[in-house]
């Protein structure tokens, strides 16, 4: 009990018994009382009304008021005060039946000691302050329980609704009465007794489950909900308890978006296909042109445009029959680009060997695009120029990731070599300027090693 003084209202009728009491509480060592005294019923309630009273001590035999109606008249006008009833030696009957309805304990007059009739006292009011904050605990409890906006649903082991919350009974249309009539399987739609008998055992042996189903509504419509199922334990007793949560408007906004995805999905690959078709038909063009003119240099000019032209109606084409419109299979569009240049410079792949080395590697399509350009081009190169004089060989493209975020793109060769004078940064050849500008959108490097053959290694990072 707190260092205060206690405030302490005796109700008592025989003026000897009040001073009794006022010498034991004066006595007390644990505790500081102060004792105010009343000798008639309405003069308690008057008091009590005015409050700061910790505990009372209630005779039940007043002149003016008698039995359990003493106490209910004291107690319903200061419910929070603790209230120790006293009682004549052969009125233990009555003293219980106080307890039941709310009193904290009963004394015996004629069995006073000062020891006893401050323990009544302390227990009286710690008992009190327990009852108030257990009430208080539970007040917030039920608070919360009945303010969430998901539906909770409490059942026993036999699947019988106990206890449902306000927001239970808005989903399912039944009122809290009808719904703890009821057993959860009668709220859905699937009715499979022994599916959902597995579906409860599982989680009454303690595992949470998260599942959709269809919840029948009073009214015979139908919600699509999500149920959260766990097992709690109250009392060595378990039960199931269940949060649900309409997810109908949340399905139908799923489906929609679906339909929207298909449909951009069906639009984008038709553009590919558009996109595709129309630079072939420039690439055909092209073609004509070359045929069509009798300059070499013009020949060679334009063949390579056809080239560059087909390497990216093959990205469209790729991207076309892909499943997936944000990527591609990356090793599958090389070695299609690949064999493409070795087909329009009729170079045999027993003569010079492509050997492709790509990995599996996630990468946003217009880094791979520009890959793509840059393989274009150092294979277009190798072809027409590291293997002169019919010489044998191997044309190595490797690309993979290097360390995180971090890729390395190779293309080499076993030819000739690069002269040894040839600036990278000045030269001429159109090929090797747009590598360079390629590299620089990939905004990453490039290093050549001419050591038995030309190998370009090319770093950059997907940002």
């Amino acid at each position: 009990m707190d260092h205060k003084t206690v405030d302490v209202l005796l109700v008592e009728d025989n003026p000897d018994y009040a001073r009794l009491v006022q010498k034991i509480l004066a006595e007390a060592d644990d505790a500081h009382f102060k004792l105010i005294y009343v000798d008639q019923l309405p003069k308690a309630t008057q008091r009590l009304a005015k409050g700061s009273i910790d505990v009372v001590l209630l005779d039940l035999g007043l002149p003016n008021s008698q039995g359990l109606d003493t106490f209910l008249q004291v107690h319903t006008q200061a419910p929070e005060v603790p209230i120790v009833v006293l009682t004549a030696s052969d009125s233990d009957a009555l003293a219980l039946e106080a307890m039941q309805q709310g009193a904290q304990d009963y004394l015996v007059k004629g069995n006073e000691e000062s020891n006893l009739l401050v323990r009544a006292i302390r227990y009286a009011i710690n008992r009190k302050r327990s009852e108030e904050d257990l009430r208080k605990a539970l007040d917030w409890q039920k608070a919360i329980f009945e303010a969430s906006r998901d539906a909770i649903f409490i059942s026993d082991s036999d699947s019988r609704l106990i206890d449902v919350n306000h927001a239970a009974c808005e989903l399912t249309g039944y009122s809290k009465e009808e719904l703890l009539t009821m057993r959860i399987p009668e709220l859905r739609e699937e009715r499979d007794p022994e599916a959902y008998h597995k579906y409860h055992n599982r989680i009454m042996e303690g595992e949470e489950i998260t599942s959709e189903t269809r919840i029948l509504r009073k009214d015979g419509s139908k919600v699509d909900a999500e149920f959260n199922n766990r097992r709690i334990i109250i009392s060595r007793t378990s039960y199931m308890h269940t949060i649900a949560r309409d997810i109908t408007e949340r399905k139908r906004t799923m489906e929609q978006i679906k339909a929207s995805l298909i449909e951009k999905d069906a639009l984008f690959k038709e553009i590919h296909h558009r996109v595709k078709n129309n630079l072939q038909v420039i690439s055909s063009l092209l073609s004509l042109q070359s045929r069509n003119t009798q300059n070499k240099q013009a020949q060679k000019m334009l063949k390579e445009c056809h080239d560059r032209v087909q390497s990216m109606a093959l990205i469209h084409e790729k991207l076309y029959q892909s499943g997936d419109l944000a990527s591609i299979d990356f090793a599958n569009y090389v070695k299609s680009l690949t064999s493409n240049l070795y087909n329009s410079y009729g170079i045999s792949e027993k003569e010079i060997s492509p050997v492709i080395d790509v990995k599996d590697i996630s990468l946003s399509i217009d880094k791979l695009i520009l890959c793509g350009f840059i393989i274009n081009e150092l294979v277009s190169n190798s072809l027409k120029y590291a293997f002169s004089g019919g010489k044998k060989g191997e044309i190595r493209i490797g690309f993979r990731l290097e360390k995180e975020n971090e890729f390395m793109l190779v293309v080499s060769d076993d030819g000739i070599g690069l002269p040894e004078d040839l600036d990278l940064q000045c030269t001429e050849s159109l090929g090797l300027k747009l590598v360079r500008m390629f590299v620089k959108q990939l905004k990453g490097a490039f290093e050549v090693d001419r050591k038995g053959g030309t190998a370009f290694k090319i770093t950059f990072t997907d940002e």
